[in-house]
Parts: C-alpha cells; sequence; structure tokens
C-alpha cells in the first residue's frame, strides 16, 4: 500500500500493482494439485499400467485382457467352442453380424477376438463390467427409451466402422434373444454402413443346458416340479375392479 498526494495537497491511499503481481494466486496451485478427469476408465487403467504403456501399446493390452478375461469365464462353466470353416480375417472397415441367444453369445465370441459390440445400456452388475471391461474396447450404448438415440447410435457406428484403429463392430440385427432354434427379422441398420458384412453363425448343444432362458421357459420349469397348474392370468388383475359389461355378462 503506497500514498500519492493530488492536487488539493491531501494524501490519498493507492494500491500498488508491483506487491499484486508478486503475490501467489491460489487457483494456480489448486489448477495444478486436482487431477484431470478422464473420459473413459479403461481396463489397463484399473491394473495401473497406463502411465508405462504408450496409447497404442496400451490398446494391445486392453484386447489381451478382455479375451483372457472370456476365455475364463467360458473355462469356468466347462464350456467347449468348436468352430466350423475358416476364420475370417479381421481387417479394417468390416462389420461382423451373428445371431442372437443369450448374453454369453457375446463372451463366446470375445475370446476369439475382442469386439466392439452394440448394446443396450444395463443398470447394475452388468452396467459396471460395461463402464469398466467393455469401455475400453470402445463398445456403443443406447437406451431403447430414447427415440432420439437411434440417430445418433447409427452416426456412432458409422464413425466407428470408418475409424483406423477401433476394433472390429458385432452386431446382432435381430435386436433380441431367440431360443436358437429360429432366426427372427435382422434390423437393416447394420447393412447400411457402406463395409462388408462377415456373418457368423452360433449354435448351442442342449444337452447339458439350454443358453436361452425366458420368463415361459423358467414358469413351465416351476410349475413341473412344483405340481403346480398353470393359468393364462396377469397376477395384478386383483388389484383391478372388473368393468361393470364383463360383470353382467358373467
Amino acid at each position: 500500500m503506497s500514498e500519492r498526494k493530488s492536487e488539493d495537497g491531501k494524501l490519498h491511499p493507492s494500491v500498488s500493482t508491483e506487491l499484486d503481481l508478486d503475490r501467489p494466486n491460489i487457483e494456480d496451485y489448486l489448477s495444478e494439485s486436482l487431477p484431470e478427469p478422464h473420459g473413459k476408465l479403461r481396463l489397463r487403467d484399473l491394473i495401473d499400467l497406463s502411465p508405462a504403456l504408450t496409447e497404442a501399446a496400451g490398446a494391445i493390452v486392453d484386447r489381451s485382457l478382455v479375451e483372457l478375461i472370456c476365455s475364463f469365464f467360458v473355462a469356468s462353466w466347462t464350456g467347449v467352442i468348436k468352430y466350423h470353416g475358416p476364420r475370417p480375417s479381421v481387417r479394417s472397415k468390416q462389420i461382423f453380424v451373428a445371431n442372437h441367444t443369450s448374453m454369453i453369445d457375446f463372451i463366446v465370441l470375445e475370446q476369439m477376438t475382442a469386439f466392439a459390440v452394440i448394446m443396450q445400456k444395463h443398470p447394475g452388475w452388468v452396467g459396471l463390467l460395461q463402464s469398466t471391461i467393455l469401455e475400453s474396447l470402445g463398445c456403443i450404448w443406447f437406451n431403447r427409451a430414447e427415440v432420439n438415440d437411434r440417430a445418433v447410435v447409427q452416426r456412432k457406428l458409422r464413425d466407428h466402422v470408418h475409424g483406423a484403429d477401433n476394433n472390429p463392430l458385432l452386431i446382432f440385427p435381430e435386436g433380441t434373444c431367440v431360443n436358437n432354434e429360429y432366426t427372427v427379422m435382422f434390423k437393416k441398420g447394420a447393412f447400411e454402413l457402406d463395409c462388408p458384412v462377415c456373418p457368423v453363425a452360433i449354435k448351442y448343444n442342449k444337452i447339458f443346458v439350454d443358453a436361452f432362458w425366458n420368463s415361459k421357459k423358467v414358469r413351465d420349469m416351476i410349475s413341473h416340479r412344483a405340481g403346480l397348474k398353470k393359468v393364462p392370468w396377469d397376477g395384478y388383475l386383483k388389484y383391478l375392479r372388473p368393468s361393470p359389461r364383463f360383470t353382467e355378462s358373467k
């Protein structure tokens, strides 16, 4: 703080700019100490390898780890995978399409090649796997409830396919799980990306277990085991009041 003399002879305090320049700025220290947030949580970050790896080497580590994890998962339920025919070579700007029976379809194929997949965003433990392991592969998420997601997903698919160093893209064009005895209509989005399409057929052996599970099948097993009668009624009917017309007809 310094003083200056005005024309009227009075002293007025003035702030010294030199002292302000020498004074440390606390925001500079805070900005240096706070870590920058990562855009994605990659698999190699979980084992603290990223500081020693370049981006290209880190991507190779991610792919190898995912293939290894999927191989362990298949081995945990003594799965035996048989490949028929020559395995297609992975090239740039290429899409793999396959029929869809259950969630393990992706794991069965993933142990062979680290595919990026388009998938519904899930909560719970599946969402945890998506945000950690699968996020490192460049997978594309969508929400069925959002109408605008279709255009966004289509743009992301095109950008991913035409990217130079992206993992090969795997799409299940049926859009839902089928019982591995039929195939339903394929959605056309996978065939509008202006790139070669490599088909993959998946068939499960049902000697030990059926890979397809749905509510009707589980209900049949429970009813048969417990000796219960199956009726085509919705359990929430007890909370509804029947219409007068329905009551009069009875």
